[in-house]
């Protein structure tokens, strides 16, 4: 008789989604076997292996912070033999990844097939705060029982059609996703808010959307013949740990700022090898798999890079009051120290900045009139906290980076338009002193307006002005994925999922044992899936390729599937039979006239 895979997960208060990505070189078929049960990925030097590289990326969200130690990921092979992944247990916030996936490690694993991950996260000492009626507040993190949270070890089983093989000369990319709505139970009801975890991961072979990534570390040597530099890198603030080199490509296009000053094309790669070995790096751009190389289309050296020398501080703009600045959200990082720690509020002081740099214009000229309420801003200085407690940022170096603003299309005009603005960099526009968000002047300049109409769903990626903002990138997401979270109450519903078939699924949203969480998320702006024209039932569609990535989540392991189809058969057998559905989470093109959603991804929680 089968076992039914085993699964867990409970939700939060908005749809939010962090990914461990783990990129590798694969093939299908062919390989060999260790002889030894456990091996570590980074001590042997047997020519029977190949290359291991690990990122983290995460997705939009409500948690300020979301700390805790991932302590090992762990490869097991088909034959039983386990391979250690992770050269050292490693604190990763991962709320701080948004827009971006971080280069996590480089190692060699040996050649086989490789049936399943586990991945043990210590929540010991973790951070987390959410933010709570436009307060941040520290949470008390207890386990899926309500014990005080500690070691918990994540098991993903791939199906035989996603068994990975590692085999020389040809990469694959496996992701997984720590899905945190799915995760979470938040209870604010009480002055410290609770949390209760049930780690929710998933697997993707060969993810087709990847963010921009980013490698930190530490300079290891530079050839400005060939416009290239190795880094020894350092996820996450790490000061030490062998976690790999990584070399990185440069162009004529890259863009570079070294200690606060900036240079572009050879002039950069050209300073940076005026820098001692160990100075801090950062480079950002694109990891192409094919060719296990990185094309780095910005770089960061020196004091430019967070916590290497000074203190640094990145968030959003809430306020200004003359030099100073309330800056909210942000991640403040000790110059010299690996900890990074994370407060409601912080008063930035630019009034000794000089030159103000810009994302995308480094070489620009720009002041610190430029920084508006809405900009998203790091700046390098010096912290302190008076008698009373007021966190003060003294700065002396200032970046802008893009700020994103999301709403609803007011009007279209023509090298602009006005936007109803919902949310500014990830958070309820009301935090912020903005004149007119209900009208924000958005100046589009040579961006195409030829499809935009009043009503698009619009997130804007851009510079705050006097006048709005400025945009460098404008998507329109009324067609595009969405996110949809369904819940049930605290012990499932037998009939929250009226039919499961081989193409599609429909969700009974006039059941009676409906949660509180029944929401589409497209740009930040949520709506409720009860208030729109079809608001007794949600049909979630298989994609037209049948491909995806399709889970199912019970107790403390996931079952992944590639193919609607089989996911659908296996949920058909499970539920209600085994267990209630407690949660969904989808993501995919939603249509609003029908309350319909074609997947491309799918997470069910049964209880």
């Amino acid at each position: 008789m089968k076992t039914p895979p085993t699964i867990w997960m409970r939700c939060c208060a908005a749809l939010l989604t962090a990914a461990t990505a783990l990129l590798l070189n694969l093939a299908c078929g062919g390989g060999g076997t260790a002889s030894s049960s456990s091996t570590s990925a980074t001590s042997s030097t047997s020519s029977e292996k190949s290359d291991l590289v690990i990122s983290l990326t995460d997705g939009e969200g409500d948690f300020l912070s979301y700390t805790v130690d991932v302590a090992a990921i762990t490869l097991k092979k088909a034959n039983g033999t386990t391979v250690e992944a992770l050269p050292v247990s490693t604190r990763v916030d991962f709320a701080q990844y948004t827009d971006l996936t971080e280069f996590f490690t480089a190692a060699s694993i040996p050649l086989g097939a490789y049936t399943s991950m586990v991945l043990r996260l210590d929540f010991t000492s973790a951070d987390i705060q959410v933010e709570v009626n436009g307060e941040a507040k520290k949470v008390d993190v207890r386990d899926a029982k309500g014990r005080s949270a500690g070691v918990m070890d994540v098991t993903v089983n791939l199906s035989n059609a996603q068994k990975f093989v590692v085999a020389p000369g040809l990469t694959s990319h496996l992701a997984l996703d720590f899905d945190l709505a799915a995760s979470n139970q938040l209870d604010t009801t009480s002055a410290t808010p609770v949390i209760k975890v049930s780690p929710n991961i998933t697997a993707e072979i060969d993810p087709v959307r990847l963010k921009e990534t980013r490698i930190r570390g530490l300079l290891k040597d530079v050839s400005a013949a060939s416009s290239s530099f190795t880094i020894n890198v350092r996820p996450f603030n790490r000061r030490d740990g062998d976690f790999g080199n990584f070399s990185v490509k440069t162009d004529a296009e890259t863009e570079w700022e070294i200690d606060g000053s900036a240079y572009k094309g050879s002039t950069g790669i050209e300073k940076l090898a005026t820098l001692p070995a160990g100075t801090m790096v950062g480079a950002f751009g694109e990891l192409k798999l094919a060719t296990r190389s990185f094309l780095a289309s910005r770089v960061h050296a020196g004091s430019s890079v967070p916590g290497s020398t000074k203190d640094f501080v990145r968030g959003s703009v809430l306020a200004r009051n003359g030099s100073l600045l309330t800056v909210r959200g942000a991640s403040l990082s000790r110059g010299g120290q690996e900890l990074a720690f994370y407060r409601d509020n912080v008063i930035v002081d630019v009034a000794s900045v000089l030159v103000v740099r810009r994302m995308l214009d480094p070489q620009g000229t720009y002041t610190t009139d430029d920084i508006r309420p809405g900009s998203f801003i790091g700046a390098a200085g010096t912290l302190s906290t008076d008698a009373g407690s007021t966190t003060t940022f003294t700065a002396t170096q200032a970046r802008l980076d893009v700020s994103f603003a999301a709403g609803l299309v007011v009007q279209v005009g023509t090298g602009s338009f006005t936007l109803d603005t919902k949310a500014v960099n990830g958070r309820p526009v009301a935090l912020y002193s903005l004149s007119n968000p209900a009208a924000l002047l958005v100046s589009t300049g040579s961006l195409s307006l030829k499809t935009l109409k009043t009503g698009d769903i619009v997130r804007v990626r851009g510079f705050f002005s006097a006048t709005g903002m400025t945009a460098v990138s404008l998507a329109n997401l009324t067609s595009e994925e969405a996110g949809v979270m369904v819940s049930w109450t605290a012990t499932g519903s037998a009939t929250g999922l009226s039919t499961v078939s081989s193409n599609s699924i429909v969700v009974n949203l006039a059941d009676s044992r409906l949660g509180d969480m029944h929401y589409v998320k497209r740009a930040g702006i949520v709506m409720n899936l009860l208030a729109m024209p079809n608001p007794t039932s949600l049909s979630i569609a298989a994609p037209a390729s049948d491909t995806g990535s399709f889970s199912i989540v019970m107790e403390s392991s996931v079952r992944v599937f590639t193919k609607f189809s089989d996911f659908a058969s296996e949920l058909a057998l499970l539920y209600p039979a085994t267990g209630k559905v407690k949660l969904l989470v989808v993501t995919g093109t939603f249509d609003a006239s029908s309350n319909r959603v074609t997947a491309t991804t799918v997470r069910v929680l049964l209880l």
